[in-house]
Parts: structure tokens; sequence; C-alpha cells
């Protein structure tokens, strides 16, 4: 795993949700991303770390990606010592051997191209650089495989040609973790009148999820909600990208931070379709239903129930303490917005936290300018800061009456002008004058 993965969020060792299976969780997913996936588990939770080493070595081994495979031997010997064991050691050997034939087979399909371009058919030269994108797939270059791709789409014979090539683009970004492609790759199939997602039902669902996953790495949770919610559940067996339950969890989380209670329940829990992730996902429909409710205490005991989860989640790991923070804070500012006063010890009671810690959140929350109150140390007590309702009055019947004055003072001199017989006429044109003068001499 790369240096730039593991360091972007220094996460604390995390403990395994109760009763979860390293193997029933990963089976549920295939490709780059289960080992993506395993070892996300493997740098994050000691208790599980030498298991998801194991699988994700194991896993490594059935394919061709080595640079990863001996990237993973080494971060597993660095975490785990001699605990890995000599079985999963670093196999030199098949790493040389999957090199040496990888690149005859690349310097095979390159020199077929060669030998293609020279007859000047499209068709055979297209196939043979999506042959060659696929190998750079496997290898883990994902690049090299996009730059393949893009290249083919200039022999491309007919529009389904091009739209399989950007599909391809999208995948392969999703796997580099980066994401850069997926986006503007989206825009161009969506403006594509060729591109009918009625009718392309797999490949609208690899978008949707694929779009997704870039808004979230993104940290656009609202877009992501949004791109998840489209996906119909019987276009969700998506096991290359994601699974069902993800949905569900990617979708809860996101929307508890940026929609409102009202959105919560109608495009949510009583959304037919989106009822049947939450079935993979029970404690979410507790956790939303609870929050809807006002219950918040319940609402956070679910969530933080299904948190550990999350934050072992190759995609949403780096965000859930960011995205958790800003659901309580939501929490707060509607629990508090009603009142004029709150004491403190009833709404610790409510959330279901220590009275100091309740404090400090608090305190941080109107420092940021989150909250529009203050907090009465001594007895306990948070006052809301209503702006000075008096003061208002005065300055908005003030600015009534000045505006009165002028319109008034308008009236006044317009009608002195008019009794004056004083008008502003519009201005003469010189040579219609010069005319008059001439006309006025010869009568």
């Amino acid at each position: 795993m790369s240096t730039a993965n593991r360091s972007e969020e220094k996460q604390k060792d995390v403990k395994p949700p109760k009763d979860f299976d390293l193997n029933s969780y990963i089976s549920q997913y295939t490709g780059p991303l289960a080992v993506r996936r395993l070892l996300t588990v493997g740098e994050n939770c000691s208790q599980l770390r030498l298991q998801a080493f194991r699988k994700a070595l194991t896993l490594l081994k059935k394919g061709k990606n080595t640079t990863l495979y001996i990237d993973t031997v080494s971060r597993a010997r660095e975490l785990l010592g001699h605990t890995l064991g000599d079985q999963y050691g670093l196999d030199k050997a098949w790493a040389d051997n999957t090199n040496h034939r990888s690149m005859d087979e690349a310097n095979r399909l390159n020199a077929q191209n060669k030998e293609l371009r020279k007859m000047g058919e499209k068709e055979p030269i297209r196939v043979n650089l999506l042959k060659q994108s696929a190998l750079q797939q496997a290898m883990g270059e994902y690049t090299s495989a996009i730059a393949l791709l893009v290249e083919s789409t200039e022999f491309a014979s007919s529009m389904q040609n091009n739209l399989e090539a950007s599909m391809a683009i999208i995948e392969n970004s999703v796997f580099s973790g980066v994401m850069n492609h997926v986006n503007s790759q989206a825009t161009r199939l969506r403006g594509n009148k060729d591109f009918n997602l009625k009718s392309n039902v797999k490949w609208s669902a690899k978008l949707l999820v694929s779009v997704g996953l870039a808004q979230l790495k993104q940290g656009n949770f609202l877009s992501a909600a949004s791109s998840f919610l489209g996906l119909n559940y019987s276009q969700s067996h998506l096991p290359e990208l994601l699974s069902p339950a993800d949905i569900a969890n990617y979708v809860s989380v996101c929307a508890m931070a940026t929609y409102g209670r009202h959105e919560l329940k109608t495009r949510l829990l009583q959304d037919e379709n989106f009822k049947r992730f939450l079935d993979h996902s029970p404690l979410w429909r507790d956790a939303l239903t609870a929050f809807v409710d006002s219950n918040y205490a319940a609402s956070f005991s679910a969530m933080n129930t299904i948190k550990p989860l999350l934050q072992l989640d190759y995609f949403i790991g780096a965000h859930v303490e960011g995205l958790y923070s800003t659901v309580m804070e939501r929490a707060f500012t509607q629990y508090f917005r009603p009142f004029s006063s709150v004491k403190l010890p009833e709404m610790a009671d409510a959330f279901k936290m220590p009275l100091q810690a309740l404090e400090s959140v608090l305190v941080g929350l109107i420092a940021e300018n989150k909250i529009q109150a203050r907090v009465d140390s001594h007895n306990k007590v948070l006052y809301s800061r209503h702006s000075d309702q008096r003061n208002a009055a005065f300055e908005q019947a003030l600015k009534v009456g000045n505006t009165y004055c002028r319109d008034v003072k308008a009236s006044l001199l317009r009608s002195s002008l008019m009794q004056n017989h004083f008008f502003i006429r519009k201005p003469i044109d010189p040579e219609k004058l010069k005319e008059h003068e001439l006309l006025t001499q010869f009568q």
C-alpha cells in the first residue's frame, strides 16, 4: 500500500465491530478493490491485521500486480515482523516470473500493434490497444492503461467503441484510487445522445456508483449521496466496486451530514428502493429514524455501533470523523434552535453525554459561530444570542421616516416647479433650430 494512501488520515487503532467476520466481509468483493479493502483493514485494525495482510498477499499472488505485492510484503513485515510467517514472506521467484511473463506479453502485443498499423485497419488496432490496456490494468499500471484507452478512441469505428472506452477509463480511475478522470468521463457520457442510461442498465449503475465514489473521495458528500440514491437496488450487484451494504452506509452517513430531517424521511426512510439497501444495514434505519424523531441519544448509539465498520472502509474511512462531527453539530443546532435557553444537564441527558464533554463541544461550536449562543458555566445554562429587537425596531422606524421625508420633499419640489410653469424639455435638434430661424427671417 502506497505511503500516500496510508497517510490520507492517521486513525487510531480501530476495534472491529462485534461479530465482524473478515472472510464474510471480503467475500462481497472482487478484483483490485478487494485487495485495497483488506489493506485498509490491516492498516487500521491491529486485531485483524495478520489475517487481513495474509489474505491480501494470497489474492495478490493470483494476479500480476507485483509492485503492490512487494510493497504489501514490506508493509506487513514492518507492522507484524516475523508474526507474518515465512509462507507470506517475499516470494521473489514468483515476482520475477510474473514480471517476465507480463513483459513478454507486453512486447508481443506492442510488436503486433506495429504490424497492424502498417496494414492500416482500424478495428484490429483498436482491439490490440484494448488488450494492452487490460494487461496494464492487471499489472496495476492504471495511468498507462488509461493512456492506451484514450488512444484506442482514435481507431473507433462506432460510437459504441468510444462509450466502452470511456467506461473502461472510469473503471481504471476508480481502481487507481485517484479518480481524476471519473467526473470528466461521466460528463462526456451523459452529454452523448447515444448513451441511453435506461438501455445500458449495467453501465448506468457503474456510472452512478463511480461518480458517487469520486464525489466521496473529494468530500462532496451531498453530491455523493444523491448519486448513490440514483442506483436501483436490482442493479446494485457490483462486487468489483462495492456491496449493497456499502450503499446503505455511504448514503446514510452522508445524508445525515447534509440533508434536512424532511429529506431524510422522504428520500431515505420512506423510499421503497432505499429501504431494500437498509435491509443490509438495519442499524442505519434505527439511526435515521431516531434522528428524524429528535431522539439523538438513540441515533448516536446506533451510529457509534456502526462507526468501526466505516473506519475500516477503503472509501469512506478517511471521512468518518469529520462526517460524525458534522452530524453531531447539526443535532445540537436542531435541539437548541426552538429555545432561548437550555439547562446543560438536561441537554447532556438528552444526548447521553458527560456534562463536561457537552460543554466543551458547545464552546467549540460557539467559537466557530455555528451556534448563536453563550454558555453560563457557573449556572450550567446555554443562552441564545438574539439580536436586540428594540434597537432593531428603532433603526427600522428611523429608516422608514427618512425615506418618507425624502419622498415628501421630492413631491413638493415637483409640485412647485409645475405651478411656476418650469419644465425641462427635450433638447432641440440644432439642425431643426437653424431651419426654424431661417423660416422666421423670411416671414
